[in-house]
């Protein structure tokens, strides 16, 4: 399992997709995770992923340093 890590955006009516290998967050800053915005992509997921289940997501910092966020799947239609 892994993540991809792409930014969508849309001009005149047509989104591109990049993908990116990092994201850049300053020191105490936020970070927006929308879908056709900045988006985290599992691949290669090796177990349906149901409503309400926790899925870790590990992020790691350019020091090295891991942190590990809970992210809890929703329902698509409930944006």
């Amino acid at each position: 399992e892994s993540v991809a890590i792409q930014h969508y955006i849309q001009q005149n009516g047509i989104t591109q997709i990049y993908p990116l290998t990092q994201v850049e967050i300053p020191a105490k800053a936020d970070l927006t995770v929308i879908p056709f915005g900045l988006e985290f992509r599992l691949m290669n997921v090796t177990q349906p992923l149901t409503y309400g289940m926790d899925v870790p997501l590990i992020l790691t910092f350019a020091d090295g340093s891991e942190r590990t966020l809970r992210l809890t799947v929703q329902n698509p239609d409930n944006e």
